[in-house]
């Protein structure tokens, strides 16, 4: 008879030792498949009629609009519950960035209307729209859009590994895009960013050359450009510093210079539909401060 010998192996050791292979290919195969955000948004609207103000709309739970550009102005209006899942995304944020920046497919009267959002009255504390303005989206002919930012690569940044801050100088990129060719948001690689003194950046001219070791923003078709305002050798897209330390040197004197804001500077993000401040202490209970 053969003697049987048993083997007695660590599998939860041996588990722990393959799993990471497994959860890397997981890891890298989700990031793939979500590299892009969808910018295309599908809507149902209806004819806003003919006098009916739009405080009835807005207390049916509609939203007025009016569609212009490129044509002749139409008045709609939509249901509240379609357009606020993406004008406020953050459950504790103000309006999206990429609000704006999103083609709207407009399904109206059996016809379809690719238009997007130019001019939005909104309470920030509320989170309610009051009324939206869309511009019509024609086929070889430019739009001007703010695309947001972010940023990607944090973890395997130098910089950030070192213990040094990183973070936006722009929230968003002004683009002309040409038809409905809407980039999704753009995403800045900062994997290869390091620290130097007094500060490092990543300025725009860098993200619009193609090279194998950078992330080149723009689409290779050539229908979307940044604006002509920026410099793309001055302007900087995202800082590297270390904190307590930026701005000064030995003598106090500056080394990036802030531009303070002017006194009669009102952030827009607290006016109501009327142009006028609003409260955001004791709203609708205690008197007014």
């Amino acid at each position: 008879m053969y003697n049987s010998q048993r083997n007695h192996f660590n599998y939860k050791l041996h588990l722990k030792f393959k799993q990471w292979n497994y959860l890397k290919k997981e890891i890298i195969s989700y990031f793939q498949c979500n590299h892009n955000v969808s910018t295309t948004v599908d809507l149902k609207a209806r004819c806003w009629e003919k006098f009916k103000k739009k405080e009835l709309l807005q207390v049916h739970g509609y939203i007025p609009a009016i569609i212009w550009k490129y044509g002749e102005e139409k008045r709609i209006c939509i249901d509240h519950k379609l357009i606020d899942e993406y004008a406020f995304e953050e459950e504790d944020g103000h309006l999206s960035l990429l609000f704006s920046a999103r083609l709207f497919r407009i399904h109206i009267d059996g016809s379809v209307v690719e238009c997007v959002v130019s001019h939005v009255e909104a309470d920030p504390v509320e989170k309610h729209i009051y009324f939206l303005k869309f511009a019509r989206v024609v086929e070889n002919k430019i739009t001007e859009l703010n695309i947001p930012c972010s940023i990607v690569g944090l973890i395997g940044c130098p910089a950030y590994i070192n213990g040094y801050h990183v973070q936006l100088a722009q929230n968003f990129i002004k683009c002309k895009v040409i038809g409905n060719n809407i980039p999704p948001p753009f995403q800045i690689d900062v994997s290869r960013l390091a620290y130097k003194e007094p500060y490092n950046s990543i300025k725009l001219g860098e993200l619009t050359v193609w090279r194998k070791d950078a992330h080149y923003l723009l689409p290779q078709d050539g229908n979307v450009i940044f604006s002509e305002e920026y410099d793309l050798n001055e302007t900087e897209v995202v800082w590297t510093y270390e904190p307590g330390k930026v701005g000064y040197t030995d003598r106090e004197i500056p080394k990036i210079p802030e531009t303070p804001l002017p006194d009669d500077y009102v952030d827009p993000n607290f006016l109501n539909k009327r142009g006028k401040r609003i409260q955001l202490t004791y709203k609708d209970y205690w008197p007014k401060q």
